[in-house]
């Protein structure tokens, strides 16, 4: 008897190919869910900027009016809708004031600004 050898793949090749294949894209979704959770926190960033210069021109329109409660409250309405828990504070007095946001489970205590799915920014601003 002769023994003919076959050419072609193993079943061993071809498990070991689509090992290497799911492998790879396996990768390419943990790659692709950073990239989301990062696009988010961007989102997040963007947004609590956003809000802090609304409240700066808020608080430049309205000078030394009333109407600063409800100016805050608008303004916090806004920010729970924008970001996740998302909160504010404005304190002080015409023309000095130090606007506060927090979204997130932050702590309600923003020594320095903190950037991710949860966080805080601060900005002082001097009206003319």
């Amino acid at each position: 008897m002769k023994i003919t050898r076959t050419k072609g793949f193993s079943l061993i090749e071809v498990l070991i190919s689509l090992l290497l294949i799911s492998l790879i894209l396996f990768g390419l979704d943990a790659a692709q869910i950073y990239a989301i959770k990062e696009a988010k926190i961007a989102y997040f960033f963007n947004a609590a900027i956003n809000q802090i210069n609304n409240a700066s021109e808020r608080l430049a329109v309205l000078k030394m009016h009333d109407g600063l409660d409800q100016q805050i409250t608008t303004w916090n309405a806004e920010n729970q809708t924008l970001l996740p828990a998302g909160f504010g504070e404005i304190v002080g007095e015409f023309p000095h004031y130090i606007i506060t946001i927090y979204w997130g489970n932050a702590p309600h205590h923003c020594e320095k600004q903190q950037i991710g799915p949860a966080g805080c920014l601060k900005k002082e601003i001097q009206l003319e």
